[in-house]
């Protein structure tokens, strides 16, 4: 009996050029276009697999089974149109990327770099590609919008399993669909970062945002919480939101003004694309390349140990080699991280801008000034009586907003720095400043 041959397992060199410009040209020829893509059976996953976090028992594992046994994060890159445009990246589990770099250990630097430029010119090529396509969506009317932004919230919110040290492959995306799904977001966030008007009417009030059950489309019988999870430790400790909490705090127990404050969930307020599509890239950018720059380290490392297996075709050293060359592509002098060098200082400055207005009418006449920096910045620590806004704000911040902006820029130091000249990183400075007084 012969067998079914499995299916070719997908390359970051497979041309989907074609394809994709096809279903763009499409889509900005006509807004149906658009509507009629957005309300495919594909478009979005289904809920009742993208709200587990319980994948099926599978005999055998391989991309076969991420497909049809994924869930969460995993079932919307495998089971969903854009998902399936932006999974296609440099992987070194992919045999030709694999081929290409096995001999790296003997080849000479400009050969190496050479291939690590032809798949950095396929990742590239594919976010461009993924990018207007979903600019098209974006612009193909207020269903369409509604639709490709609920798509991405799903992408976003549904991958909190790639926070781990280890995440389970049928729980999370891989990190070549959130490498393409930060390029891509850094790419629609671009003009916001540019402009210090548009910067300037980011609110980060959208770290309080708690998506409906229509955005993640459950039932009613399925709980949300939080966008940027209540289980991430702030700057400043609020009293846990939890009901079974409510008598006691989450914080100390001295009485401290951080004891005073609880985070109150916002589902009402409507916030801007401009401010959805930076909170987007800032919560991906978390999920995928700073785990990597984190990550990369240790694979020098093992690098390092297993390099006597490269005379005798190891392939534990073999795989580590593959993998550090993929790294190298997608982080290392990439288009990603160019991106994320101008992203870094503009959010420095956003969120120090919030911590430093003293009311409304400062919030709209405040400007930024050329290099980014805040004009007539006051170095005076707010009192505990006159500060409350400033204790909610950062009673809403992440602990791991400031940690993940100094280690994208800490990586961006050690491997190209000749990029930080891309943009002044004075307000990254300021913002050290102002919260280590």
């Amino acid at each position: 009996m012969n067998m079914p041959a499995p299916p070719a397992q997908r390359s970051v060199f497979d041309n989907l050029t074609e394809p994709l410009q096809a279903l763009t040209l499409l889509i900005k020829a006509d807004k149906r276009f658009a509507n009629a893509a957005t309300t495919t059976p594909c478009f979005l996953g289904n809920p009742q697999a993208t709200h587990s976090t319980t994948p099926a028992r599978v005999g055998m594992f391989g991309p076969p089974a991420l497909e049809t046994s994924g869930v969460a994060g995993c079932h919307i890159e495998h089971n969903t149109l854009l998902g399936r445009l932006l999974r296609i990246g440099a992987s070194s589990q992919d045999p030709q990327v694999f081929e290409l770099f096995k001999d790296s250990w003997k080849s000479s630097a400009s050969v190496v770099e050479g291939n690590i430029m032809k798949v950095r010119q396929a990742m590239t090529r594919t976010q461009s590609l993924a990018s207007d396509a979903i600019l098209c969506l974006l612009k193909g009317g207020p269903q369409a919008k509604e639709r490709t932004m609920r798509w991405i919230f799903q992408a976003v919110y549904f991958n909190v399993e790639a926070e781990k040290d280890r995440p389970s492959p049928l729980v999370a995306s891989s990190q070549a669909f959130l490498f393409n799904l930060a390029g891509t977001l850094l790419r629609l966030a671009k003009p916001i970062i540019s402009d210090p008007k548009k910067l300037a009417k980011v609110d980060w009030n959208f770290l309080r945002w708690k998506p409906s059950q229509e955005v993640l489309g459950g039932g009613e019988q399925t709980t949300s919480s939080f966008f940027f999870p209540v289980s991430c430790t702030r700057l400043m400790t609020p009293i846990s939101t939890d009901s079974s909490s409510s008598g006691s705090s989450s914080g100390n127990s001295s009485g401290s003004a951080s004891e005073t404050f609880v985070v109150q969930p916002d589902t009402s307020t409507e916030f801007s694309f401009m401010t959805q599509s930076f909170f987007c890239a800032l919560r991906v950018l978390h999920l995928g390349a700073v785990q990597e720059c984190i990550r990369y380290p240790h694979i020098l490392r093992s690098l390092s140990r297993l390099s006597a297996g490269f005379e005798v075709g190891d392939r534990n050293s073999l795989h580590h080699l593959s993998l550090k060359c993929t790294m190298d592509a997608s982080l290392v002098c990439s288009d990603l991280m160019s991106d994320v060098t101008l992203f870094i200082p503009a959010c420095a400055a956003s969120l120090l801008r919030q911590l430093q207005e003293t009311d409304a009418a400062t919030s709209t006449s405040q400007q930024l000034s050329a290099s980014g920096r805040v004009k007539d910045m006051s170095w005076t620590v707010p009192q505990a009586g006159t500060a409350e806004k400033y204790v909610q704000i950062l009673c809403t911040v992440p602990e791991h907003v400031v940690d993940d902006l100094l280690e994208l820029l800490l990586f961006v130091t050690k491997s190209n720095p000749k990029s930080l000249s891309l943009a002044s990183l004075a307000p990254v400075l300021d913002l050290i400043l102002y919260l280590m007084r």
